[in-house]
């Protein structure tokens, strides 16, 4: 069965309002922002990963639905991926501490550590995953990378 787009789409919207109180670009904005800029605070790599994708999913998750154009939403995300460049080696290293810091994130709970470890599995095993498809890059890399973006 094939869900219309809109329907889809719904239920996004109502996650964000009710996770991240976003309803429109500048509620999502103002939220990427403040994660983003306490990113460097947080206490360990577990942490640090854990809000570098939490920052992501808000971000990409605006874009999907519609309340902000998808570059817009990458822009907001610069700060996280210079840190995470600076601090994690790679997409394993990262990964391993996504899932230590969501181990003591409040809320967290065995069912939803168990799929996002499965999740992360699969990202890291997937022939046709990002994760091995897009090599993690390094600091000298990043001026490169964030000029092939679109303008």
């Amino acid at each position: 069965m094939h869900r219309h787009p809109r329907k889809e789409i719904a239920p996004w919207k109502k996650l964000l309002d009710r996770d991240f109180s976003v309803t429109d670009e500048e509620s999502a904005e103002a939220t990427v922002a403040t994660i983003v800029g306490e990113l460097a605070t947080q206490a360990n790599d577990g942490d640090l990963a854990l809000w570098i994708g939490r920052a992501a999913h808000l971000a990409t998750g605006a874009a999907a639905v519609g309340h902000v154009e998808p570059t817009k939403a990458l822009e907001w995300l610069v700060p996280a991926v210079e840190l995470a460049i600076e601090r994690f080696s790679g997409w394993d290293d990262y990964a391993r501490s996504f899932l230590l810091g969501e181990r003591e994130a409040p809320g967290s709970n065995f069912v939803g550590r168990k799929l996002l470890a499965s999740v992360t599995e699969k990202l890291l095993a997937s022939e046709r995953s990002p994760w091995k498809t897009v090599t993690w890059p390094t600091r000298d890399d990043l001026a490169a990378l964030l000029a092939s973006r679109p303008a």
